[in-house]
């Protein structure tokens, strides 16, 4: 009945609860271990703070104490009675001072010195709690002290590690500061004071960090200053290996955690180190918590616990809900069962008349389908032929423009023709022109050339006249004798220079002679030959103008012609892409109607298809309906 659907719920929800139970049991334990770790540095900070009330106040005494001190020194008024003085008055009014004293080099204090060479001052508590000055101690026993040799290695204040000390008749635990003082650099001595920590070891055996935890105070030289042990103190880390891997970690300065065993607990601890800064000193004290594994084995197993009991108790809560929900979604789920089996009584029914309605639809598309194919067939034809005729028309409107251009053409380059043909007749005329003037530049040039042959006589003249003024220049050298021999000399070359002139003005006038009678004969030929061809030249013009006028009216004609057909045949084309249009316009509304027609039949099939898928699923629903009805109502 219910039971089928409640128990794989219960059983889901159930396993569900469980994996998550154990994630959040592994992330909780990886929480816990953080907050394990931040509750050991919250507890170390907080007992920090509480064990370094004293050593702050100390550090402070100490370090009002010294400039007090320094400042003497600075002043040069070092006294032995004010020294004495100051530090009674300094233990009296610090209650938690167990003594105060000052140490100083042999031979640094002055001429005033105590008999062993140096100067000492301890004032310390009696057993009533009195100060009183103590007896001095030797140079041998303090030199290498640490509270005498480490302010100097520092130069700075320092806290040496705690020690065991008789006071008021019991061993206390104590501890000193002290700071170096100098003069110009030159180290004179230490100021310091001893006081008590037995609170500080108190709030240790106190400090239980977790159940079964411990915690320790560590000197920067790695001993036990406080323990939850008192059998502890001032002995070093309780496992020597370990022990130097925390002195090397402690140089860092920083906090670290180690895992190890645990003497005192007897079993495996964390353990969390904190550097503490002890007053004013520049070295590094560290706390230690120790919390044993079975204590964070025990949070760890009971947060478990809670967490598993907690799934328990929600799974049986969802549970009553799951019942609950179910209980009341069944009687739902039943009366909805009975609305969808009568509804898939009606799907049955409308499907069976849609498919009737489809097959009627089906024969209709087929035949109008068929009808508009014949249709289209006969307008794609009708639109062939169109498109024939429409193109044979731009042909021959092509062709006609074709003419019209070649006789516009053909008349421009006959009336080039008649214009070149007038040109060459004005060419004639100016041509002749021409010859003429050319003719009258010959007849100058022939009168230059008779002026030169009028030249041409004047040197023949001259070169007579030399000749006879050589002739008559070598009889008077003859007539000279001896001294005319030069001269007769120079008379013979002038005479020999005008026989050469005058044999190159023979050749010279010969030479004209002749160029003039070629010339003379070249012009009256050249004269004649001009004549006849330009008398020619004129007739073939006369008849050729007359050719190309007659050539251009038939042109003329021609083109008249030809822009007639051309106007007819754009009408012509204009008509048939009239027609085409119309015609692909028809064609494009045969096509839409034929992709409505295959659109129907398309849908025509879908809906035999929906129809078919519609009756599986009517029975399908039907069989749905069964089973829900066998589930809800348990049959």
């Amino acid at each position: 009945m219910k039971w089928r659907v409640f128990l794989p719920i219960i059983i889901l929800v159930a396993v569900a609860f469980t994996a998550f139970s154990v994630l959040n049991f592994l992330n909780t334990k990886s929480t816990l271990e953080k907050m394990t770790y931040t509750s050991l540095e919250q507890e170390s900070i907080k007992t920090s703070t509480e064990i370094l009330t004293e050593v702050n106040k100390a550090s402070i005494e100490v370090d009002n104490m010294a400039k007090i001190v320094q400042a003497w020194v600075d002043q040069k008024k070092l006294d032995r009675d004010t020294f004495s003085v100051h530090f009674n008055y300094w233990v009296n009014s610090n209650k938690f001072l167990k003594g105060a004293w000052a140490d100083w080099v042999p031979g640094k204090f002055g001429d005033d010195e105590a008999k062993n060479g140096r100067f000492t001052l301890f004032w310390a508590r009696d057993d009533k709690g009195v100060p009183v000055l103590q007896d001095p101690y030797k140079w041998e026993d303090v030199m290498n002290e640490p509270y005498f040799a480490r302010p100097q290695e520092v130069k700075d204040l320092i806290m040496i590690d705690p020690y065991l000390d008789d006071v008021n008749g019991k061993k206390q635990l104590l501890t000193s500061i002290s700071i170096p003082i100098y003069d110009k650099g030159d180290f004179l001595g230490v100021v310091g004071c001893d006081f008590g920590i037995s609170s500080i070891q108190e709030t240790f055996e106190k400090s239980r960090p977790f159940e079964k935890g411990l915690s320790r105070l560590i000197t920067s030289s790695g001993k036990i200053a406080a323990d939850i042990d008192s059998g502890n103190l001032n002995k070093p880390w309780p496992i020597e290996k370990e022990a130097i891997e925390i002195q090397e970690k402690m140089k860092r300065g920083e906090p670290f955690y180690l895992q190890s065993y645990e003497p005192f607990l007897k079993e495996e601890a964390v353990k969390y180190f904190r550097p503490v800064k002890m007053g004013r000193s520049p070295e590094l004290w560290y706390y230690a918590s120790v919390v044993p594994m079975s204590a964070l084995k025990k949070e760890s197993n009971n947060l478990f616990l809670y967490q598993v009991g907690g799934a328990v108790l929600v799974t049986i809560v969802i549970a009553a809900l799951v019942w609950m929900m179910i209980s009341s979604i069944s009687k739902k789920i039943e009366a909805i069962t009975e609305n969808v089996a009568s509804g898939a009584t009606e799907v049955t029914k409308v499907s069976q008349v849609i498919a009737e309605a489809q097959k009627d639809l089906n024969a209709v598309s087929q035949e109008q389908a068929a009808l508009l194919t014949q249709t289209t067939e006969s307008v794609n034809q009708i639109s062939v032929s169109i498109t024939e005729n429409s193109n044979k028309a731009n042909e021959s409107n092509q062709l006609l423009t074709e003419c019209h251009e070649k006789g516009e053409r053909g008349s421009a380059i006959v009336s080039e023709m008649v214009d070149s043909i007038v040109q060459i007749k004005d060419s004639n005329i100016s041509m002749l022109k021409k010859m003429e003037e050319n003719f009258e530049e010959i007849n100058s040039i022939i009168q230059v050339i008779n002026v030169i042959q009028e030249k041409t006589n004047v040197i023949n003249d001259i070169v007579f006249q030399t000749k006879l003024l050589a002739f008559n220049a070598s009889v008077e050298a003859a007539r000279a004798g001896e001294l005319g021999k030069g001269f007769s000399v120079v008379a013979e070359e002038v005479g020999n220079l005008a026989n050469m002139s005058g044999k190159a003005s023979k050749e010279i006038t010969d030479i004209i002679l002749d160029g003039s009678t070629q010339i003379n004969r070249i012009i009256a030929q050249t004269k004649t030959s001009n004549e006849k061809m330009s008398a020619d030249n004129m007739i073939i013009v006369e008849k050729g103008t007359v050719a190309a006028q007659k050539c251009g009216e038939v042109l003329s004609e021609i083109i008249s012609g030809v822009q007639l057909a051309s106007t007819k045949a754009t009408e012509i084309k204009e008509g048939t892409n009239a027609q085409d249009r119309e015609a692909k316009e028809i064609n494009q509304a045969m096509k839409i109607l034929e992709e409505a027609s295959e659109k129907n039949m398309n849908v025509s099939g879908r809906i035999s298809q929906t129809v078919v898928v519609l009756g599986e699923q009517s029975s399908g629903l039907n069989e749905q309906v069964d089973e829900l009805n066998r589930i809800v109502k348990g049959g």
